[in-house]
């Protein structure tokens, strides 16, 4: 049996032994009660004994606490300014520990994920051309741990236009 845990978290193993008999536990990390709280730094494996009245001693499958390291969001990097209509130039993430999910936002605020942007760099085409500006994070996560999130990568969009209403030699 597998359990997956974060760094620094705790994970309860329990017993399940049937009868009506009165039963002590023994577990491989030095517990005595029918559950056993255990914080490991990396991935560890756990065994019971269970003994009955009797003195009849059974152990348990070994069950494995799988230690995922903690989310680390890392640094996006792009902030640009760009013309209407114009593909901004790519972003990226470095220094994160985790699988990515890059995020666009219209306000800074409400933010979606963009279909399968899933690698440190958001592509231009992933992009695509802007008429306004737009907000840029990714969504870090490490196995089961809780998601962390870069800063913001603002992609400003300039619709000033001009045109030119006189030519003189």
């Amino acid at each position: 049996m597998l359990f997956r845990s974060c760094a620094g978290q705790s994970a309860t193993l329990t017993a399940n032994s049937t009868g009506d008999a009165t039963f002590a536990y023994s577990w491989s990390s030095g517990g005595s009660s029918i559950t056993e709280t255990v914080t490991p730094s990396s991935n560890t494996s756990y065994t019971v004994a269970v003994i009955d009245g009797n003195g009849i001693r059974v152990t348990s499958a070994p069950v494995t606490v799988m230690v995922n390291q903690l989310s680390v969001s890392g640094v996006a990097v792009g902030n640009q300014t760009i013309c209407s209509g114009n593909i901004p130039s790519a972003l990226s993430l470095s220094g994160n520990t985790g699988n990515i999910q890059w995020q666009i936002s219209a306000d800074s605020i409400s933010f979606n994920n963009i279909g399968l942007a899933t690698s440190s760099t958001l592509s231009s085409a992933q992009m695509g051309a802007l008429t306004s500006t737009r907000f840029y994070r990714a969504s870090v996560t490490s196995g089961v741990c809780a998601s962390a999130l870069s800063n913001v990568v603002k992609i400003t969009v300039n619709n000033k236009s001009f045109s030119i209403t006189n030519i003189s030699r």
